[in-house]
């Protein structure tokens, strides 16, 4: 009896390995060849990678340009292995929750996006230039979001790793409480907008008159900048103009000038190292003259408050992000001038102010309080 029970249960094994060989190849063929088998509620569709990481990537304002870049980011990023969850947001810290990593670009400047990647406390940050075409910028925009996040995974990789917690001496049987949730949303980027407080500098030539020479001028002031769109700036300035002779066929005169100026600007143009304002504004200039004959020298002075609209053009050469060479070109008008004769003997003339004058100055203008001009540039 026990034989018999023996070759029955061999047989009955025998069977089992016979139908498994049978039914392999049939089973090896239903696996595609990416190795991820189908599951049957999905109809046929593969089962995303269990091993992908997460990239979360926001795209803030951008306008039409917002979904391309996403998509080029999306194709880039994907090289590395990881799985791009989309967000946009109007404004920066408007998106979800980040995830393993997360990558932010700001596209709220018309001049430059402002890319930042963060991973755990680590975050890099970079500023790209938006000064060709959309489709240009969306390729160098994307290779630089790549590039970035290749470096912030370097930076992960070289991390040393915590150590491990000691186990506990005892078990215990108190319910710990949850951990709190993620912050939503993420870190808006420092901000390169605001206002901001620039001096400057400057010397040049501004001519009077037919009956003076071209003479120096030199001075300064203050400007009160936004950093945001068109950049408006309110500036003040103050002038001196070097002493000077007035000179005809029968009088001559010294002639001093001082002159305040309040300008409005707003930016014309700009690229990543130089920006073009244009301005309007007015003032005073305080002329004082000294008349005197070529015989005898007068003791009568005169001092005259004129009237004054003034036009600029100024260009600003970047140096480094809060220092940039300024070149000034304008026109000013006397909108009353006076004329000034001498009353020794007899009324001679002696200085008759052009009505309209050119004015060419250059300086320096660097930046006390607030962002840099040119904050793209490197430093």
């Amino acid at each position: 009896m026990r034989s018999r029970a023996l070759r029955h249960r061999a047989v009955a094994i025998s069977t089992c390995v016979w139908g498994v060989l049978a039914t392999a190849p049939q089973a090896r063929a239903q696996v595609p060849a990416g190795g991820t088998i189908p599951d049957g509620g999905s109809g046929g569709a593969a089962v995303p990678r269990s091993d992908a990481r997460v990239l979360d990537v926001t795209v803030v304002g951008g306008g039409d340009d917002a979904g391309p870049l996403m998509e080029t980011i999306r194709e880039l990023v994907g090289r590395l292995g990881f799985q791009v969850h989309p967000h946009f947001a109007p404004v920066p810290g408007d998106a979800g929750a980040p995830a393993d990593m997360s990558v932010e670009v700001d596209l709220g400047s018309r001049y430059e996006a402002l890319i930042a990647v963060r991973s755990g406390r680590t975050e890099i940050r970079r500023t790209v230039p938006r000064d060709g075409s959309p489709a240009v910028v969306r390729e160098v925009l994307g290779e630089a979001v790549r590039s970035t996040v290749e470096s912030q995974l370097l930076v992960d990789e070289a991390r040393p790793a915590p150590p491990a917690a000691p186990p506990p001496a005892y078990v215990t049987t108190t319910p710990v409480a949850p951990a709190p949730a993620p912050e939503t949303g993420v870190r808006a980027p420092e901000s390169t907008s605001g206002l901001a407080l620039d001096v400057m500098t400057f010397a040049g030539v501004a001519p009077v008159s037919s009956d003076a020479p071209v003479v120096p001028r030199i001075g300064g002031g203050l400007a009160a900048a936004s950093r945001t769109w068109r950049r408006p700036s309110l500036a003040v300035t103050g002038a001196y103009q070097v002493p000077f002779d007035a000179e005809s066929a029968e009088a001559k005169a010294s002639v001093t000038i001082v002159s305040v100026r309040g300008v409005a600007s707003l930016e014309l143009w700009r690229t990543t190292a130089f920006a073009l304002d244009a301005g309007v504004g007015g003032g005073v200039d305080v002329v004082e003259v000294n008349p005197a004959q070529r015989t005898q020298i007068s003791t009568d002075s005169r001092t005259e408050v004129d009237a004054v609209v003034t036009g600029l053009l100024t260009g600003y050469l970047s140096l480094a992000p809060g220092l940039a060479l300024t070149l000034i070109a304008g026109v000013e008008w006397d909108v009353a001038p006076h004329e000034y004769v001498s009353n020794v003997r007899q009324q001679l003339e002696v200085l008759k102010p052009w009505p309209v004058r050119p004015l060419v100055l250059a300086g320096f203008t660097f930046t006390a309080l607030g962002s840099g001009m040119f904050p793209g540039r490197p430093r």
